[in-house]
């Protein structure tokens, strides 16, 4: 995906259906080094219904660090955190949305014939 100004900014590295790893580009803050020091940066989470996700989480008095919304890949999301304060996605695909295209595209590529 790119920014607004055309710069990149994240790189989706396809490992199975609904499973990325995704790199982002152009940080302007270096990378803490040490042994207790946590190597990621946020994890997501993939739902079917992201309403029932999102509701859930407010019903029960979970933290909603955002709204629901139209990510840049054009899947619906909202952000949510741990106890520890990792930061947790929660995502819906939609059909336009870049990661249901790949699967599309990639997700047979794989697997065994049936019969």
């Amino acid at each position: 995906m790119y920014n607004e100004d055309g710069q990149l900014s994240t790189v989706y590295v396809y490992i199975a259906p609904s499973q990325y790893l995704e790199l982002f580009a152009n940080g302007t803050v270096p990378a803490a080094t040490g042994k207790n020091v946590i190597g990621l940066c946020h994890i997501c989470l993939e739902t079917e219904d992201i309403e029932k996700a999102y509701e859930a989480v407010r019903d029960k008095g979970g933290p909603l660090d955002s709204e629901l919304r139209l990510g840049k890949s054009k899947c619906r999301m909202f952000w949510t955190h741990d106890p520890d304060g990792n930061a947790l996605e929660i995502m819906e695909l939609t059909p336009e949305s870049l990661q249901a295209q790949a699967n599309a595209r990639l997700g047979k590529q794989g697997k065994q014939p049936e019969g």
